[in-house]
């Protein structure tokens, strides 16, 4: 089992960075988007959508939005504000149903278009982020770079310093192995790696990088809650993984569920701090 998820991930690593340098934007923009398409379908298996039709309309409900912000993105300039703005705000309320409500709403028990909206504005904003991100002329597949790298840091230090010194539970009801003490590991891990990252990778000058580093941890507490949030509906669906078509893995909502928090917060982020163009 460990030798295919270490095949798996380093597979999976090296067509990532190959094809965050060397594909241009528009064929990074499909490429995510497969990901993306194959997250709506086991989102839709994880939000107890049972019947074969609903979940094909789930894909191609995503898909379709997928295309028309594609084409209609550069000429309304704002509407990619909105759509970061509506996903913020979604996983600000996300917070307070994880951690203060996590069985008070069962998708099980919603209406089959909720369950579409969820899906919606969970993966949707998150290929949009990577992709304006990419499209930045200067430094764009960096910060694609950057802000993928940061989940697995967060999601290192986390495990390793959960694993030697956790005992306080960070949201038990929700996923138990998580730990406070993984949440501050994470916080060290991160900060350093924003510090080293943002000088290496993104050439920050001083000044910038002192409003980067706190930035950076802001995105890291969207990302716990986005591991959170798959967690507490793969918990209520009862099932271990989103999928399996990553061998060793899992599914693709496995692997990208911190990402999908935190690549809208990372955008937002660096328009409020005026670091990118």
């Amino acid at each position: 089992m460990l030798k295919q998820r270490l095949i798996t991930g380093f597979v999976l690593a090296f067509l990532l960075v190959w094809s965050i340098f060397n594909l241009s934007n528009d064929y990074f923009a499909i490429l995510t988007a497969v990901f993306v398409i194959q997250g709506a379908w086991e989102w839709a298996r994880m939000a107890n959508v049972s019947a074969m039709w609903q979940r094909v309309l789930v894909v191609l409900l995503v898909s379709s939005i997928i295309l028309i912000l594609w084409n209609s993105i550069e000429s309304t300039p704002y509407l990619a504000e909105i759509i970061f703005s509506i996903a913020v705000v979604w996983w600000l309320l996300c917070g307070f149903w994880v951690f203060k409500n996590p069985q008070g709403i069962k998708l099980s028990s919603q209406f089959f278009l909720i369950k579409v909206l969820i899906g919606v504005v969970v993966l949707v904003p998150a290929w949009l982020a990577l992709v304006s991100l990419h499209a930045i002329t200067l430094n764009g597949p960096s910060y694609v770079l950057f802000i993928l790298l940061l989940t697995a840091v967060a999601d290192s230090g986390a495990y390793f310093s959960g694993k030697r010194w956790g005992s306080r539970k960070l949201a038990p009801r929700v996923s138990p192995g998580k730990t406070w003490e993984g949440v501050w590991g994470a916080v060290v891990l991160v900060a350093i790696y924003s510090i080293v990252g943002g000088t290496l990778l993104l050439d920050l000058e001083p000044y910038k990088l002192l409003l980067f580093i706190p930035l950076c941890l802001v995105v890291l507490s969207f990302s716990i809650l986005g591991d959170l949030f798959e967690s507490m509906i793969k918990r209520q669906a009862g099932i271990k993984d989103s999928g399996q078509i990553l061998p060793g893995h899992g599914g693709v909502l496995d692997r990208i569920d911190s990402i999908t928090a935190a690549a809208p917060v990372f955008v937002v982020g660096l328009s409020i701090l005026e670091m990118v163009k």
